[in-house]
């Protein structure tokens, strides 16, 4: 839980000055931040997370709701795992400034991306069309 505070607050410090961008490792940081968070939750192993780093997205539940779980707290999506294309759109400015624009892209190209009745299915559809529209890019947890 304060992991979770820590990180509305960061996220909400950077939002809120508008031009504060975050360096590389504290990317890294408050990825692993929601990932040390997520992954217990989900019990989910680090070979799955990372095997979606590199590509395999499997599609099983359990890395479904991984993403679901990564992208709420990343406010990236709603409860409902759909995309708040607003609020993504509003915390780039708060990433590296290489960052910014293949993120950029990759939001727009996936805010529309076909939505269900799942809620991790939807944030995983989501997180998967990211990575695989910049792989190079992809900084989520």
């Amino acid at each position: 839980m304060l992991k979770l505070l820590l990180l509305g607050v960061i996220l909400g410090l950077l939002v809120e000055n508008g031009s504060a961008a975050m360096n590389e490792k504290q990317v890294k940081a408050a990825a692993k931040l929601v990932r040390n968070s997520c992954q217990p939750k989900m019990k989910i192993s680090d070979e799955i997370i990372d095997n979606m780093h590199k590509g395999t997205w499997a599609g099983d539940p359990v890395e479904k709701c991984y993403m679901h779980c990564s992208l709420v707290m990343l406010k990236l999506t709603n409860k409902k795992g759909e995309m708040d294309y607003d609020l993504a759109i509003s915390q780039i400015p708060t990433l590296p400034e290489p960052r910014q624009a293949p993120t950029t892209a990759s939001v727009t190209k996936c805010k529309d991306e076909p939505m269900t009745d799942d809620k991790c299915d939807n944030a995983w559809r989501i997180a998967k069309c990211i990575y695989m529209d910049n792989p190079a890019n992809y900084f989520l947890p």
